[in-house]
């Protein structure tokens, strides 16, 4: 297109000729270009990035500065005639800032000149003030240009018409407003200094008068002495009484003397909301922002920028961020309303469905629950909850000026309300269940399929740091719907290692609490279409079957260490399960002179005595399987010299098979004694002593032919009081350890690859290795 052509040629200009700053026609013409983002990644190509930064670097700080000036003024004039030119600063700074912070200082002399250039474009704060700000009106101190785009896009997920409906001034909590230092801070951190706007006392129209274009435009602006305020051009008479927007109240007062920040959502009428629901997370007693309304594609827009500005690890791995540490300030603007709005997205959205085949691939709204969750878990993961001052019950949340937390994390560590845990559980039980629910309708893609069950998955990791979520979901919620998609994720065909581990992360979490596998006796009614036997049982057979099947396929222990904390409470177990179960016993055995094998025989004649010493009245169909597989155990009873013969035979065939790294220490004075504290039978021993007799006596009575359902029925008429030894304690192993560096590679991984746009250069990311193959 012409637009296009245009674009580019300005693009080449920057890239070979020094542009002056005060060239008003080129800068003016640049901003006004229609673009669309396809548009701007195709021609803003990274070679041509590279070489006006390398080439003209005074350019790409004026190109910087000019687009964080055009946004922080649609921020301070929101009028819906300069909405596309404040797009196309977005979608400029979305395009240069990854090659802005890709910059390592240690690579090169030149990276080096480079990054002390880029610092003290982005992050220093100038001795001198610009001059011409709102006809020197302002007297904030000056702020670095990375602290106003951080800002101001903040601000612009929130800007009237633009992301968000109008707001009255009613909107704000009289109660809460003297304390909201968040909601009245201007694009620099300081308080704001919106233009003076006529409010009637009657509520004024909703719409903005539209200035007259011939006299006021969004003029370039001249770059203001590093990090000063951007200010508005001279030229502009945005500020003139005719042509005030209305409709767009004033913040409430502040007290400036306070030392605390609010963390209430003010005004609550902005958070997005998908649905009518209670609680912040979608307050229905007030109007809410709907994504119908035509906001989606510009809050896309700008929560790409604000990704982008969160992707220093990508190419950083060993020194802090600097852009995470201002998204995630409580001075931030926006950030409750932000995470609210976020957390709306996320667990209020609904899979499309259809009476029809095919229906839901029309209307597919799932990019903005995408690129949600993709903020949103970013901003998480980074550094550790502020501290809350005040402890109130009812009380906004408070939280010190000078804090240097995460003020989102902070948010979710506080959830504490019925109706918003209510909300949260049936959110992530309605897009986890999706994995399976979308592939059993009777109609071919009559669900909508998501295709963000890691993100989702990473979420909810999150949100078990959350101890009120935690407890309502053990204890109200139906934790077994979280379980089903748990496990059929971990067997899905396509699924990969990394999601594999997320799900066990979760479930080594949960199994470490009493209420969960209490609660896994529950039946199981739900077709899964996995490859997992047909079964007749519980959620406990549901998720022993599927962590035998990954045990028996990965080295990892944690699936048996699983199986280990719900053996307990395991109350009745099919004759599948329980075959399953003896099977895995078996597998390992034969290999406890490998490495890692031992331990793992360990934990599964645990199970086993876990299972006979406190649930052996219901399972009768595990104690047979034990019976049947009694060789198993004879085979463990070891004498010293069994276990040195055994050991050769092991390093023979190991041998054979070049695997002799994966051998155990060889046998010698005390290795009986290790495998003695390892494998402890004498509860198995007793049990087998006393009813393996018994069994075969029942078979002979029925002439060697015996019905397995008249076995069974047998064995329960049983009792092993006074045979078995003194139950030994419950040892149930919880998991205390954080996610660290692997949760941070994960989710960039993540990110990376589901990002729509070509956002980051694959070949400069060091936090993990990419194929560009």
């Amino acid at each position: 297109s012409a637009s296009r052509d245009r674009f580019l040629e300005s693009l080449n200009s920057l890239a070979t000729t020094a542009v002056s700053p005060d060239d008003s026609d080129f800068w003016d013409e640049l901003w006004k270009l229609p673009t669309t983002n396809s548009e701007v990644f195709s021609t803003f190509t990274p070679g041509l990035i590279r070489t006006i930064r390398s080439d003209q670097f005074n350019n790409l700080d004026t190109l910087f500065t000019q687009a964080t000036a055009q946004m922080c003024q649609i921020v301070e004039t929101p009028y819906s005639i300069y909405f596309d030119q404040a797009l196309n600063c977005v979608r400029v700074l979305t395009r240069i800032t990854p090659f802005l912070i890709e910059i390592d200082p240690n690579h090169s002399k030149i990276h080096t000149i480079l990054s002390k250039q880029i610092d003290e474009m982005c992050f220093s704060v100038p001795a001198q003030k610009y001059t011409e700000a709102l006809s020197g009106e302002d007297e904030d101190e000056p702020q670095p240009l990375a602290l106003l785009v951080v800002h101001a896009a903040m601000h612009m997920l929130f800007l009237p018409q633009f992301t968000a409906d109008y707001y009255d001034e009613e909107d704000f909590d009289d109660d809460e407003s003297s304390d909201d230092e968040d909601s009245d801070r201007d694009l620099d951190g300081s308080k704001r200094a919106l233009p003076a706007v006529e409010v009637s006392s009657k509520k004024g129209p909703k719409s903005p008068q539209s200035p007259d274009v011939s006299e006021t435009k969004l003029s370039h602006q001249s770059p203001p002495t590093r990090g000063g305020k951007i200010p508005f051009s001279p030229k502009s008479k945005l500020n003139s009484p005719s042509s005030k927007p209305q409709g767009h109240p004033p913040p409430p007062p502040v007290d400036r003397n306070s030392n605390s920040i609010s963390l209430a959502p003010s005004p609550s009428s902005l958070i997005w909301s998908p649905s009518a629901l209670p609680g912040f997370i979608g307050n229905s007693s007030k109007k809410a922002s709907n994504p119908e309304n035509g906001y989606t594609p510009n809050r896309l827009e700008v929560l790409l920028l604000l990704l982008t500005l969160s992707s220093e690890p990508l190419f950083h791995t060993t020194t802090p961020p600097r852009y995470l540490p201002l998204l995630t300030s409580s001075s931030c603007p926006n950030a409750p309303l932000m995470f609210y709005s976020l957390l709306n997205t996320v667990l209020g959205y609904k899979p499309r469905s259809s009476s029809i085949p095919y229906g839901s691939a029309f209307g597919n709204q799932s990019e903005i629950l995408t690129s949600s969750l993709h903020l949103l878990n970013v901003l998480l993961s980074y550094g550790e909850p502020c501290e809350i001052l005040n402890k109130g019950v009812d009380e906004a949340l408070k939280v010190s000026k000078e804090d240097t937390g995460n003020v989102y994390a902070t948010l979710l560590l506080h959830l504490s309300s019925e109706d918003d845990m209510l909300f949260c559980c049936e959110g992530f039980i309605r897009l986890l269940n999706n994995a399976h629910l979308s592939l059993n309708t009777y109609l071919p893609l009559s669900l909508e399929r998501l295709e963000c069950f890691e993100e989702v998955l990473t979420l909810f990791w999150f949100f078990l740091r959350n101890e009120s979520f935690k407890k309502f979901l053990l204890e109200v919620a139906d934790v077994n719907k979280i379980v089903v998609p748990l496990c059929y994720l971990m067997l899905e065909e396509n699924s990969n290692a990394d999601m594999v581990r997320i799900c066990t992360l979760i479930l080594l979490k949960l199994t470490g609490e009493r209420e969960f596998s209490v609660a896994l006796n529950r039946p199981f009614n739900t077709h899964l279409p996995t490859s997992l036997p047909l079964f007749r049982g519980t959620h406990c057979d549901l998720l022993a079957l599927t962590m035998c099947t990954k045990a028996q396929k990965s080295d990892d222990p944690s699936f048996i260490v699983i199986l280990a904390n719900v053996s307990p409470y395991m109350m009745s177990l099919s004759l599948v399960t329980s075959s399953k179960i003896m099977s895995l016993l078996k597998f390992y055995a034969e290999r406890v002179f490998w490495k890692g094998s031992l331990e793992k025989v360990g934990w599964l004649v645990e199970v086993v005595n876990n299972i006979v010493q406190y649930q052996f009245s219901g399972n009768s169909a595990f104690v047979y399987a034990c019976i049947r597989g009694k060789a198993v155990f004879e085979r463990m009873n070891l004498s010293a010299q069994d276990v040195t013969e055994g050991w050769l035979k092991t390093e023979r065939k190991l041998i054979a098979a070049n695997k002799k790294h994966l051998l155990i220490a060889q046998p010698g004075e005390g290795f009986m004694e290790v495998i003695n504290q390892t494998i402890h039978l004498a509860t198995i021993d007793r049990l087998l002593g006393a009813l393996a007799p018994k069994i075969d006596k029942f078979a002979v009575t029925s002439n060697g032919v015996v019905d397995e359902q008249d076995l069974l029925d047998y064995i329960k008429k049983q009792t092993l009081v006074g045979i078995l030894p003194v139950p030994h304690a419950i040892i149930i192993r919880k998991y205390e350890g954080g996610s660290g560096e692997w949760l941070r590679c994960y989710l960039w991984g993540i990110v990376f690859l589901k990002v729509k746009w070509p956002v980051w250069d694959g070949g400069q990311i060091r936090l993990f290795k990419v194929n560009t193959e």
